[in-house]
């Protein structure tokens, strides 16, 4: 065989051997993910109306490391009442997904599941900010404080922590039928891509357990 014939048998090897998988997200036709929509891009609606749209109970369909090769489905259920009569939101989560742990073990990758069980708290100060607390499920609390734009909400954790902060942005339109969730971090060198993004479905009065259909991947098809 000749030189160049070695050559380029050998590279058509070395390309079967380092091209790099397809990623799974994209096979997935179940959970396809949105990008957020711009905050600007509907009416800001007062802030106790835009919390009520948090009450209902909501089936939740998403991924974790929605970037990464090797996605995690995340899937679970959360109850979301008002207290009172205001406007604040008091939720009941039970959300897992697969934990992973780097090579050799000892460090779990991140996002970890620590959603089941947990709880949610949002309330607001008249003509201020968001303001919300989770609790997960090793009693550890985490609060932060919000802005709202449109019908996004940018929630960001406080005190930081390492230099850097969790961020949430919540999706919740006025039709109701849907809320989307992206959470990613920020640190010194800014904000990462999210690392873990869902959709929770409102569940119907009518609704069974197996009956459903997932919302479009895109917020701006239903507006």
């Amino acid at each position: 065989m000749g030189g160049w014939n070695r050559v380029l048998v050998l590279s058509l090897l070395l390309a079967r051997v380092v091209a790099p998988a397809a990623c799974p997200a994209a096979e997935n036709p179940r959970f396809a993910v949105p990008k957020p929509p711009p905050m600007s891009a509907e009416q800001t609606p007062p802030m106790e109306e835009w919390l009520r749209r948090l009450a209902g109970q909501f089936r939740y369909e998403g991924l974790a490391n929605p970037s990464s090769l090797d996605p995690r489905p995340v899937s679970g259920r959360a109850d979301c009442i008002n207290v009172g009569r205001g406007p604040g939101v008091q939720c009941v989560l039970d959300v897992k997904w697969r934990e992973k742990w780097i090579i050799p073990p000892g460090t779990p990758v991140p996002p970890h599941p620590d959603l089941s069980p947990a709880m949610m708290l949002f309330g607001y100060e008249p003509g201020a900010r968001l303001h919300y607390l989770q609790v997960n499920n090793k009693g550890i609390a985490q609060g932060g404080t919000g802005t709202l734009s449109g019908s996004m909400a940018k929630l960001v954790t406080d005190p930081p922590r390492n230099g850097g902060v969790g961020v949430s942005r919540v999706y919740a339109p006025a039709h109701g039928r849907f809320i989307q969730v992206w959470v990613s971090a920020k640190g010194t060198q800014g904000e990462g891509l999210p690392n873990l993004v869902f959709t929770m479905r409102r569940i119907t009065p009518d609704e069974t357990d197996g009956a459903s259909g997932t919302p479009p991947a895109q917020p701006d098809a239903d507006r």
